[in-house]
């Protein structure tokens, strides 16, 4: 059984969307699958069914001490090979230090340390984040059929939340997630109340969020007048699992819930802004069948009635 070093330490979309790259992996090799994430993303790692160990380096510089131990660490595992799906100098340094003997990834931050590498072009957006990932991945021969996303969301994680709808008498909802990480990536927060207005005597509504959306001023004046669940700093990521996983339908910016309702098979309707090539819906889009994109090179051109068209195909 070959043993694998996996290092994908970033965003929550960024990390799903190398669920079939590591589906490969798995297949192709029988791999023991060992993989780096950031502390956030440990729990979400471990309900990935082609995941044996997770282990945690937080996206951040770290001292040269601290890096020498870890690569020790990994010395010890004597892997067969790892794989750098976002480069850093310091993934590509710990995978050099620990003796890896194949240490595959893009030609950057001291790419020279890498003996299997590529260019990074995806920038152009020709494929999709997932499609890049496979190509990342064929570089050792690994490849798969089967492209999905999927994760085993908790058993226990969905008792709890089907406890919750039981006792607020939902039994169909939608969930709204209105932020994002920059601005030029955001629908008017008033466009979405627009939204919620038009539907909310029709099919409950949860709105979810980040710990960091809290304090967001705009949203608070508005949600205050509205009848909805409010779960905004509320969930984490197995509970915002769980919260999608139920739903008929999720409305979002560009963001990495998308990518997390698209992995427990829930429909999308996401909102892109087009003026940046490197960030656009060919290369970020939500994966899979049965969801929609609507996009514009400027996003607050987007229509409430046309995201309330697309929504109602989903859920009436």
């Amino acid at each position: 059984m070959k043993k694998a070093l996996l290092f994908r330490n970033d965003r929550l979309g960024e990390f799903l969307l190398n669920i079939p790259a590591l589906r490969a992996i798995k297949e192709t090799y029988n791999s023991k699958v060992t993989i780096v994430v950031s502390e956030y993303l440990k729990d979400l790692a471990s309900c990935i069914e082609y995941v044996d160990k997770v282990l945690v380096w937080n996206n951040e510089k770290h001292s040269l001490i601290d890096i020498l131990r870890f690569s020790s660490k990994l010395k010890a595992e004597k892997f067969d090979f790892s794989i750098s799906f976002n480069p850093t100098k310091e993934a590509h340094l710990i995978g050099f230090l620990s003796r890896i003997p194949i240490r595959a990834g893009y030609d950057k931050k001291l790419g020279f340390l890498l003996n299997h590498k590529i260019k990074d072009y995806k920038a152009l957006s020709l494929m999709h984040e997932v499609e890049y990932n496979l190509e990342l991945v064929s570089l050792i021969g690994a490849e798969t059929r089967n492209r999905d996303l999927n994760i085993k969301v908790s058993n226990e994680v969905l008792v709890q939340w089907d406890s919750f709808l039981k006792e607020k008498n939902i039994t169909k909802y939608m969930v709204v997630h209105p932020f994002t990480s920059y601005d030029w990536k955001s629908w008017p927060m008033d466009r979405y109340f627009k939204l919620i207005q038009e539907l909310k005597d029709k099919i409950e509504i949860v709105i979810v969020g980040g710990e960091e959306n809290k304090d967001n001023n705009k949203f608070d004046s508005l949600v205050d007048d509205l009848r909805v669940f409010n779960l905004v700093g509320k969930t984490d990521l197995l509970k915002l699992s769980a919260v999608l996983k139920k739903a008929a339908l999720l409305v979002s910016n560009d963001s990495g819930p998308v990518h997390l309702s698209c992995s427990v098979n829930t429909p999308v309707v996401a909102l892109f802004n087009t003026s940046k090539q490197q960030l656009s819906a060919r290369r970020w889009g939500p994966w899979g069948d049965n969801h929609s994109v609507i996009e514009s090179g400027n996003i607050s051109d987007i229509e409430v009635s046309k995201v309330l068209n697309k929504a109602s195909e989903y859920l009436f």
